[in-house]
């Protein structure tokens, strides 16, 4: 037999991807002959929604590992707190924000014994709303009559007629 009944669901507003650059100051690595590696990462994210515009705040934490003139490995942990705005039109405070990290990438320079570095970031930022959505569900499948009255789409998910 069919019913009919209310669910709630997300619909997406808008997305769009914030690039964060960070270029830290010239660090010193005294005595370093070479740099094995740097792993950055994103961390403490904060976002802000305003009308039309989502702010990102946090910070990139990076990992330093280099190698001194006796061959030891070293290692120091660096925060540089970042700033990004993206653009979503449709967007206003109180909706749902979700973040997801695409990527990071760093390049750096060994210069003289100072680090000369830049780290570029992608972050998906998504925006959605809650939605009542009526459906008439069945023993084979689930029919959708859209969100607003006077407007019904029939979609058919389950088995074969």
């Amino acid at each position: 037999m069919w019913k009919k009944a209310r669910i709630k669901a997300e619909r997406v507003v808008g997305e769009c991807i914030a690039q964060i650059v960070e270029e830290a100051p010239a660090l010193a690595l005294p005595g370093a002959i070479k740099v094995d590696r740097i792993v950055a990462t994103l961390t403490n994210i904060v976002h802000h929604l305003f009308p039309g515009k989502v702010v990102l705040q946090g910070f990139v934490h990076k990992q330093i590992f280099w190698v001194d003139s006796t061959n030891t490995v070293r290692h120091i942990a660096q925060d540089i707190p970042f700033c990004a705005a993206c653009d979503i039109p449709a967007a206003t405070p109180g909706q749902i924000v979700e973040l997801f990290l695409q990527d990071v990438f760093t390049d750096f320079q060994l210069v003289n014994g100072f680090l000369c570095e830049k780290v570029v970031a992608h972050v998906l930022v998504k925006v959605s709303v809650l939605e009542q959505l009526d459906v008439i569900t069945g023993q084979c499948g689930v029919f959708s009559s859209g969100p607003a009255p006077g407007q019904t789409v029939f979609q058919f998910f389950g088995c074969d007629p």
